[in-house]
């Protein structure tokens, strides 16, 4: 994690005089609260479980982020924190990375409120864990994604404007996108006669050509992307919303031709292309 803007970052418990696991974990066992560290196997992110083991645990677990001159960590009203860098040269700083909005459940599964507080240059989670209807141990995981790298190290980008900030996404491993398809069933839906489907391969390439975190570097003229905080069972419900939006057309249509269809679905502007019953493009406008 010393590539981009954020050069270190101090974690709330120490990791001294932990052991590996045989699957690669690192955990740091402590009276009160356990540490869990991995990398993941594409190194773009690294999970730090904190394990709080009963009420007498703190409350409070304070990140200090080590951030380069001209970094800032912003909160975001969903909960998630944005790592910005100043560019020389550029208007507008770039989002270089972040964390995900942090989650916290107990023993049974149910989850515990948490949040963000930015303090100075710490990113502290507060998990509010001390009541009667929480089963301990209680597990929360702040998760560093450096999704962007400022460092022009890749061979690809682009350049898009995300609310007021510049953003610039770089190329995903192919393995990323297999990766989140492995369970991905095929959507169907009927009109007439005809049977309408979003497949595997079609989903794939609206992920790598639309999705921040699947994207393959390719680009258009008008290049657009979904809010990277969509997972792809996200884009599928959308698709099949946008889907049910056209009965009347697709069933005229049928599963012979090629045809566009624009409208709006959960608030998302979109295109979709329909071919031989196959939604072969969709994207937001």
């Amino acid at each position: 994690m010393d590539d981009g803007a954020l050069e270190g970052l101090q974690l709330p418990v120490s990791a001294d005089g932990g052991v590996v696991l045989d699957d690669g974990t690192y955990v740091r066992t402590g009276d009160e609260v356990d540490l869990a560290l991995q990398v993941n196997a594409d190194d773009s992110s690294v999970p730090a479980l904190t394990v709080i083991k009963g009420p007498d645990a703190p409350e409070e677990f304070v990140y200090e982020l080590d951030l380069v001159d001209g970094a800032e960590a912003i909160l975001n009203a969903d909960g998630s924190v944005d790592i910005t860098q100043a560019i020389e040269g550029g208007s507008e700083p770039f989002v270089v990375g972040g964390f995900e909005a942090p989650w916290a459940v107990d023993a049974t599964g149910t989850e515990v409120a948490t949040r963000y507080e930015l303090r100075g240059s710490a990113l502290v989670q507060i998990v509010d864990h001390r009541s009667a209807d929480v089963a301990y141990p209680v597990v929360a995981d702040p998760f560093w994604i450096p999704i962007i790298i400022v460092a022009l190290k890749a061979a690809a980008h682009v350049t898009v404007k995300v609310g007021s900030r510049t953003v610039r996404y770089v190329p995903a491993a192919a393995s990323t996108v297999t990766n989140a398809l492995k369970n991905f069933t095929t959507l169907q839906l009927r009109a007439g006669a005809h049977t309408f489907k979003l497949d595997k391969a079609g989903i794939r390439h609206i992920l790598t050509r639309h999705h921040p975190k699947y994207w393959d570097g390719s680009t258009k003229a008008t290049q657009t992307f979904f809010n990277p905080n969509m997972s792809v069972a996200d884009v599928k419900a959308l698709v099949h919303v946008a889907m049910k939006q056209w009965p009347n057309t697709r069933k005229s249509k049928g599963t012979g031709s090629t045809f566009t269809l624009s409208g709006s679905a959960e608030g998302v502007k979109y295109t979709m292309t329909i071919q031989n019953g196959r939604v072969v493009q969709f994207y937001p406008c």
